[in-house]
């Protein structure tokens, strides 16, 4: 069995970046090169003609709008999705957009009120309103989580956490899924971490969660600390793949070049790069030969544009996450032990058996 954990055969995502322009200066942002261009409506029509037009093996193509902050190009977003609606194709389509949230108000709302079903917006909240406002200019009272939870309560809340926002890591998961809300996200790339430090904060705000998950049983373990334990005994025939970057990804920028994701665009790495030596077809290159016997190989996810940013390869990782890593496991082992041993023997499932041998291997491998 392959230890892939997202599975994307069958669904192509199209990202358009409809502007460079944000409204808001993210202490982490990893978008260095912010300009006022945007796409126009000719460049993106060309763009999904194209697109829309392959034969290449995928039903489902997902149009992704993307910025900096997308909405501030509402009526071309509104002319996009329009335009993709009226293709004629046997592929389904939706559009989605990443958002800040904060211009999503007014006549914005009624719009996407009219077009929920077709046009998705996940929004970018980093937690409570002091966390939020650390990491985001202030921005939490202009973002109406109502709306959201109205029209896409399915939606993930797309989390970040900085080292700034990191004691407060408990409290802002609760409040997000207090809302109902599943809880994605990563910890800031690219920042100065510091592991003396920051390790032990972590920690401490893993034990607050675990406990709450124990006492909350029917809560999911929020994404952003999820691992699939489960994968960890798995037989390895296939490098893990945990992006369709470079094969059922493909992001444009505001003049229409084609990229393997936003990541490899001049908006974030600053210059252009050759493109030809990132090397997507050939999996075995995305798996970092440094991690090749650590037992966390399988479930540890990597972001392939980070890892280039970071490090000039696209298979490198930022080993800076490894003992983040590592506590999140030890995490979700004992959180996911005790919720197991809480069931009748005879419910017990394939995956539960699967996950209690995870265990067993992590509490010999790290001493949990």
């Amino acid at each position: 069995m392959s230890a892939t954990v997202f599975d994307f055969e069958g669904r192509k995502t199209v990202m358009l970046t409809v502007t460079e322009k944000c409204n808001l200066n993210c202490s982490y942002c990893y978008e260095h090169c912010k300009s006022p261009r945007s796409m126009s409506f000719e460049t993106a029509k060309k763009i999904l003609d194209y697109e829309f037009s392959l034969q290449d093996g995928f039903d489902f193509i997902e149009v992704d709008l993307f910025g900096g902050e997308p909405f501030l190009e509402f009526e071309l977003l509104k002319e996009i999705h329009d335009y993709v609606l009226s293709i004629q194709s046997p592929h389904r389509r939706i559009c989605f957009s990443t958002s800040n949230g904060t211009l999503i108000h007014g006549s914005i709302q009624d719009w996407l009120e009219i077009n929920k079903e077709s046009f998705c917006v996940g929004i970018s909240l980093d937690g409570t309103r002091q966390m939020h406002n650390i990491n985001r200019s202030n921005s939490f009272d202009l973002i109406d989580i109502g709306f959201f939870k109205h029209c896409w309560p399915q939606q993930d809340i797309k989390m970040t956490v900085s080292r700034e926002s990191l004691p407060n890591l408990a409290e802002g998961i609760i409040f997000i899924q207090s809302f109902g809300f599943a809880c994605s996200g990563s910890f800031a790339f690219g920042i100065n971490w510091d592991l003396d430090i920051d390790l032990p904060i972590l920690e401490k705000q893993l034990d607050i969660l675990a406990q709450y998950y124990l006492d909350h049983p029917l809560v999911p373990i929020a994404e952003i600390l999820d691992l699939r334990l489960e994968y960890i005994s798995s037989q390895v025939t296939t490098p893990t793949r945990w992006c369709g970057a470079g094969k059922q990804m493909k992001a444009y920028d505001v003049e229409g070049n084609c990229f393997p994701c936003q990541s490899f665009m001049q908006l974030t790495q600053g210059k252009p790069i050759d493109l030809d030596t990132l090397l997507f077809e050939d999996e075995s290159n995305l798996a970092d030969p440094k991690c090749k016997n650590c037992i966390l190989n399988n479930v540890c996810s990597t972001c392939y544009g980070m890892n280039y940013s970071l490090t000039g390869k696209i298979n490198e990782r930022d080993k800076e996450h490894c003992q983040f890593n590592k506590l999140i496991a030890m995490f979700n082992a004992y959180v996911k032990f005790h919720r197991i041993m809480s069931k009748p023997t005879s419910s017990l499932t394939y995956d539960d058996y699967r996950v209690l041998s995870s265990v067993y291997s992590l509490n010999q491998e790290l001493c949990i």
